[in-house]
C-alpha cells in the first residue's frame, strides 16, 4: 500500500510538471518507451531492485542508457528517484503515470478477449457503439485472443467486466 501511494505521488508530479513545461506527450512516450526496457530486460529490473548497487551508480546507469534516448525532462526525473533512494519504485511511478495520462486525455482502455481475431469493421463498431456513451473519450482496444473462450468475448475496462463466452455460460451450466 505505500508503495503504491509513493508511485501515484511520483507519476503525478512528473505529470504536473510535464504539463507546465508542454512536454506531456514527449513524456508519455518516454514513459512508454522505459515501460518496454524495464520488461524487456530483467538485469535493469533487478538492478532498480537492488539495494546493493549505490544510488551514484544507478545515476550512472541511467544516463549511459538513456541520456540520448528519453527527453531531458525524463531522464532527470529518474536521476531525482536514484537520489531519493526509490530506484525500485520507477515501475510502479511508469505505470501509474500511464494511468494518469490516461485520465487527464481522456483515454479509455478496453480489454476484449474473444476465440478468434476480431476484423477491423467489428472494432470500428465497438468504438462507435463505445463513443456514443462517452463522446469526448478516446478509446483504447487491446485485443487478446484465447481460444478457450469457445466463442463469445470478454470485455473489459476500469469500471465493467461483461463474460459473454461460450466457455463462461458453460461454465454456469455445470455449477447450476
Amino acid at each position: 500500500m505505500k508503495l503504491n501511494k509513493a508511485a501515484i505521488r511520483y507519476a503525478k508530479a512528473l505529470l504536473t510538471f510535464a504539463i507546465e513545461r508542454k512536454e506531456l506527450d514527449t513524456v508519455n512516450a518516454d514513459v512508454l518507451a522505459l515501460q518496454e526496457a524495464v520488461k524487456g530486460s530483467q538485469e535493469l529490473a533487478l538492478m532498480m531492485n537492488s539495494s546493493v548497487i549505490q544510488e551514484g551508480k544507478k545515476v550512472d546507469i541511467y544516463k549511459a542508457l538513456f541520456a540520448d534516448k528519453i527527453s531531458a525532462t525524463t531522464l532527470n526525473f529518474m536521476i531525482l528517484i536514484a537520489k531519493n533512494s526509490r530506484s525500485s519504485f520507477l515501475p510502479h511511478i511508469l505505470d501509474a503515470f500511464q494511468t494518469q495520462y490516461k485520465a487527464h486525455k481522456n483515454i479509455v482502455t478496453v480489454d476484449i478477449t474473444t476465440a478468434s481475431a476480431m476484423d477491423e469493421e467489428l472494432k470500428n463498431e465497438l468504438v462507435a457503439f463505445l463513443k456514443k456513451e462517452a463522446p469526448e473519450t478516446t478509446i483504447e482496444i487491446n485485443e487478446e485472443i484465447n481460444k478457450d473462450l469457445i466463442g463469445g468475448f470478454i470485455f473489459r475496462t476500469d469500471t465493467h467486466q461483461i463474460d459473454a463466452s461460450v466457455a463462461n455460460r458453460l461454465k454456469t451450466l455445470r455449477r447450476d
